[in-house]
């Protein structure tokens, strides 16, 4: 191998590059309606929206969540897992996720913690949820605007400017 090695071995004459837009992670993923539960202790999941039926007259009802005794479901989305989850946070920032990121749990299930999942800082929280179906229409960002208000009674009115200032968060 050594004499092979010797007699042909070069520098490479290929340069392997990423492309970034001929295949994206979002193009593998199946496009399908997904119920997003999130709890009062901050707790997040997708569920399959197949899994959940309406309920006929005079039925008894079937459990669609469960959470520990002092938590609670205080938010119920129903998404494509080709949207992106936009999270306001009380010291104004705002973290984004794409919706097949989030965990898949069962309908009985309590899910994840969104701390772990987008890295907001222990003495933060989640206040605001924002579903939007994608984040590079221009026509849907121009037409939209975020309204925050502060508890001293500050209103703002911020149009909407995305750009990744690091990892999940615009």
């Amino acid at each position: 191998m050594l004499e092979v090695k010797d007699k042909f071995g070069d520098a490479r004459k290929t340069e392997i590059t990423y492309l970034d837009d001929e295949v994206k992670i979002k193009d593998l993923i199946k496009e399908e309606d997904v119920v997003i539960t999130i709890s009062h202790l901050g707790y997040i999941k997708r569920t399959s929206a197949t899994e959940y039926r309406s309920q006929r007259r005079g039925g008894r009802g079937v459990m669609g969540g469960k959470t520990r005794e002092e938590d609670w479901i205080e938010h119920i989305f129903v998404a494509s897992t080709h949207h992106t989850m936009l999270f306001f946070t009380e010291q104004g920032r705002c973290y984004w996720l794409n919706v097949y990121e989030i965990p898949e749990g069962e309908k009985t299930g309590k899910g994840r913690a969104i701390q772990n999942l987008i890295q907001i800082p222990p003495d933060d929280k989640v206040r605001a949820i924002i579903d939007v179906k994608d984040l590079k229409d221009e026509a849907f960002v121009n037409s939209h605007n975020i309204v925050l208000c502060t508890k001293k009674e500050l209103l703002r009115k911020q149009h909407w400017k995305i750009s990744v200032v690091q990892d999940n968060q615009v």
